[in-house]
């Protein structure tokens, strides 16, 4: 079970700048629990970033 505690030390790393492998790595978590951590609806710290922008197959052979 994760604690608040936890909760709040993941964020408190990411927002220092610390990617989710080496919060995970620090953690000894997984990548896919800390992503699961930064992305829920109570914490939805990763949703604000905007989505890549995806390529068009007719914008590569144009």
């Amino acid at each position: 079970m994760v604690t608040q505690k936890l909760i709040e030390k993941i964020h408190s790393m990411y927002a220092d700048g610390y990617s989710v492998r080496e919060i995970s790595n620090a953690l000894h978590a997984s990548d896919a629990a800390v992503s699961r951590i930064l992305q829920s609806p109570a914490h939805p710290v990763l949703r604000d970033k905007p989505e890549p922008p995806e390529f068009s197959d007719v914008a590569l052979f144009e």
